[in-house]
This record gives C-alpha cells, sequence and structure tokens, in this order.
C-alpha cells in the first residue's frame, strides 16, 4: 500500500512539472528581430505613441501593446527588457517578430546587423489590442510610449494590479501614513529633461494613465527611503533614481523586484536629468 501511495505521489509530482514546463516553454520562443526604421523618429505610430530610439519599445503585431519582453541574443547570450509600443499589422518587417528601438539593439550588443537571432520571453502580458480604442489611444511601453483610450474593464483591471502592487510592505505604509491618500506635494512630478554629459541610471517600476495611481505607488516608495519621482509624458511613470554607477541601479532593482512581485522593474540609462 506505501508503495503503491509513493508511485501516486511520484506520477502526480511528474505531471505537475511536465505541464510547468510545457507553460514556460509555451512564452518562449525564438526568432530574429530587427531596429525600428529610423524615419520613424519622432514621429507618431498607428497607436498614437511617439517612436523615441532611446527607449527600450519594439512593433510587432504577435503580442498586445504593453507587454513585456525579455529579449536574448542568442549568438553572446546579452540580454533586455523592452515593451510593445505599437501593433500595427501594416509595418513593413524583414521576416522578423518584432522591430526594436536602437537602444534596445545597443543593449544586445548589436548596431549594424540587419537582423538579430534572439530568444523571446514574455515577462507581463499587455493589454488587448481588441479592447482598445485607436481614435486616442496613448499607452506605455516599459520604457515609456502610450496608448491613451482605453475601455472601462482594461482601467479597472489596470487598477487593481496597482493596487495588489501596492499591498507589499503595510507595516511601513501604516507607520507612515495612517490610512491617508499621499500627497501629491511630496512627490516630484516632472514633465521635461535637459541634456547632460553624464550617463544617468534610472529604474522604471510603472507607467499608469491615472496620476492618483502613479502618486500612491511613488509614495509608498518615498516611504521606504527610496529617491522617487514621476516623469509624466503620455503617461505618468514612477522612477527610482537618477544613479551614476550601473551596479548600483541593479542593486536596488533586484530589491525593487521583491517589494513589487506583481511588476517588472527595469534599468535604462540616459544622458537626460529629468526636471
Amino acid at each position: 500500500m506505501n508503495k503503491s501511495r509513493r508511485i501516486i505521489v511520484y506520477f502526480t509530482i511528474l505531471f505537475f512539472i511536465l505541464n510547468f514546463s510545457l507553460i514556460i516553454s509555451s512564452q518562449t520562443i525564438s526568432g530574429l528581430v530587427e531596429i525600428i526604421d529610423p524615419s520613424l523618429i519622432g514621429k507618431k505610430l498607428s497607436s498614437g505613441s511617439t517612436y523615441n530610439p532611446d527607449e527600450n519599445s519594439c512593433i510587432t503585431s504577435k503580442y498586445n501593446m504593453l507587454t513585456v519582453l525579455l529579449l536574448e541574443n542568442i549568438i553572446n547570450g546579452k540580454k533586455t527588457i523592452v515593451y510593445v509600443i505599437d501593433t500595427n499589422p501594416t509595418y513593413k518587417f524583414k521576416d522578423s517578430i518584432l522591430a526594436i528601438s536602437s537602444r534596445a539593439a545597443k543593449e544586445l550588443g548589436e548596431t549594424n546587423n540587419v537582423q538579430i537571432a534572439v530568444k523571446i520571453t514574455v515577462l507581463k502580458e499587455g493589454t488587448s489590442s481588441s479592447s482598445t480604442s485607436t481614435s486616442a489611444q496613448s499607452q506605455t511601453t516599459s520604457t515609456g510610449q502610450s496608448q491613451t483610450s482605453t475601455t472601462t474593464s482594461q482601467t479597472s483591471t489596470e487598477k487593481t494590479q496597482d493596487t495588489q502592487t501596492t499591498q507589499t510592505n503595510t507595516v511601513q505604509e501604516t507607520q507612515t501614513s495612517s490610512n491617508s491618500m499621499p500627497n501629491p506635494s511630496l512627490i516630484p512630478i516632472y514633465t521635461g529633461a535637459k541634456q547632460t554629459n553624464v550617463t544617468y541610471y534610472y529604474i522604471q517600476v510603472g507607467a499608469f494613465k491615472s496620476k492618483d495611481n502613479a502618486i500612491f505607488l511613488a509614495q509608498k516608495l518615498k516611504n521606504l527611503g527610496y529617491k522617487v519621482f514621476i516623469y509624466f509624458k503620455d503617461l505618468y511613470k514612477v522612477l527610482v533614481g537618477p544613479y551614476t554607477k550601473y551596479e548600483e541601479a541593479t542593486e536596488i532593482k533586484k530589491i525593487l523586484i521583491n517589494i513589487l512581485p506583481n511588476d517588472q522593474p527595469f534599468v535604462f540609462s540616459s544622458n537626460m536629468l529629468f526636471e
């Protein structure tokens, strides 16, 4: 009888392992990516987003808007994270799955190749394009472009995810806020940036259509002692930084991943100082 039970337990565990492996593998594919056509720099895309080559973004018809993707260069092993900023099916791909920004290509160690062979892993599913109104879109990719018109159901889902994210570290929150709404005046909100000769590193922890949601998350991080601010361009992006050392930003990102398990904080570099 004991032997029979052990066999049943063994096959049960094996069943779950196999199913988990299938789920993971279904989220990862291999294919070619290319660099977004430079003629689109500064121009509005079909989604309403403006293409900025210095942000980690991509164009694809395979994934939904705002989907977070991990790209790994099959040749050199370098990785980067991009957000889907446009799903225009009429974009002229060169037999590629994605068209990625210049910054993303640099992080993959490729700037001259027409196409790059990569592994693509979905880190976070985006919003369904069918539930998005194309007349006034402005949602962001992880780094930051946007789409501003979504359905009520999408908005409530986004708020629910934000609420779940900001429930971490409830003890610290209770000590600092007494269940009151965050004070917007305590969180800097910038709309511009100045060019510098210094390379800064920032961590993006969230991007929201709702200013209140962005302030709510930023206040919680501020209560924990982080240098946090909001940058507004189409969306309210919650950023931590700046840092002058990549290693420091990376270590902070690791901590933030534990604090915000439902999100995908990522590091990006820029010569811009937000103000």
